[in-house]
């Protein structure tokens, strides 16, 4: 079984950045590719990746039209694995994130998986904007 971890982006490479971080030891241990989807990103990201596609760390793709629907679905055509691990360019997948995803796939019946999410936030919601 071979694996690609997509992520699709646009304008955020500093939170990508430190996906990336997270992302590429992940993915040498499992074989995995990494696709990453630049969605029209004028942030400097562009620059962030160039020096990590020569590198082969990753492939860049480009989809110039705006929307994560868009950015995902490219992301798909262009991945080489059998399983397509998505992550937000603004998460950080903990350790063993991807191999604990690509498990289940050893089960010839198992069709799709995904795990626990922890959102975090600058600040906690306030009981005054309607939190329980």
């Amino acid at each position: 079984m071979t694996a690609s971890v997509v992520i699709p982006t646009r304008n955020r490479r500093a939170t990508l950045a430190a996906l990336l971080d997270r992302v590429d030891p992940q993915a040498t241990a499992a074989g995995a590719e990494v696709v990453v989807v630049d969605n029209g990103s004028t942030d400097g990201t562009p620059e962030l990746l160039r020096p990590l596609e020569a590198q082969g760390q990753l492939r860049v793709v480009r989809e110039p039209t705006p929307g994560a629907t868009r950015a995902r679905n490219a992301g798909a055509r262009a991945a080489r694995g059998d399983v397509l691990a998505f992550v937000d360019d603004d998460a950080l997948p903990a350790d063993g994130w991807l191999a604990a995803l690509l498990a289940p796939f050893a089960n010839p019946r198992v069709a799709a998986a995904g795990g626990r999410v922890s959102l975090r936030f600058a600040g906690a919601p306030s009981t005054a904007e309607g939190a329980p």
